[in-house]
């Protein structure tokens, strides 16, 4: 029988941290905003067609 490592002994990697550790559901989305005013063009940061 081949032996198993011990989870004890396992590293955890380090998660990443973001400004947005919330869900956003969906394929491909992304988290938007302004550092700059005007940086997004006008109700065109979500382009749903």
């Amino acid at each position: 029988m081949m032996s198993q490592e011990n989870p004890r002994d396992m590293i955890r990697a380090a998660s990443p941290v973001g400004p947005h550790q919330g869900y956003m559901p969906g394929f491909g989305n992304d988290f938007e905003t302004e550092a700059l005013p005007g940086a997004l063009p006008q109700g065109m940061n979500s382009p749903q067609k």
